[in-house]
């Protein structure tokens, strides 16, 4: 299963790197194809992603990577998604880990 999340995680650090302008390419459109897959496939197995970005930390859920103020976010409430996490049925198989914004 290790290996399977550590797949999804390359594609999501490749679709990060592609430009702008090479977003809607063919290509990279049939990348997004093989991830929804695996993502299905996942599903079918009883893993789902935890969902992270805009939401407040719960360290049942998240690891805090790092701490950084933030204008316009209220304390705890995360930043950036680094690396998703996963549940399966109702256990975290893996905490997302993420940029959470501090206080002053």
């Amino acid at each position: 299963m290790k290996r399977l999340l550590d797949v999804l995680d390359s594609f999501g650090a490749g679709f990060k790197a592609v430009p702008p302008q090479f977003q809607n390419q063919p290509w990279v459109e049939g990348m997004r194809a093989v991830e929804r897959q695996m993502l299905q496939i996942l599903e079918q197995e009883g893993v789902t992603p935890i969902a992270a970005d805009g939401k407040e930390f719960d360290p049942n859920f998240h690891e805090a990577v790092s701490y950084e103020p933030a204008e316009g976010a209220s304390e705890g409430q995360i930043l950036d998604e680094l690396q998703r996490g996963y549940m399966i049925q109702d256990r975290v198989l893996r905490p997302t880990r993420v940029k959470v914004a501090k206080g002053e």
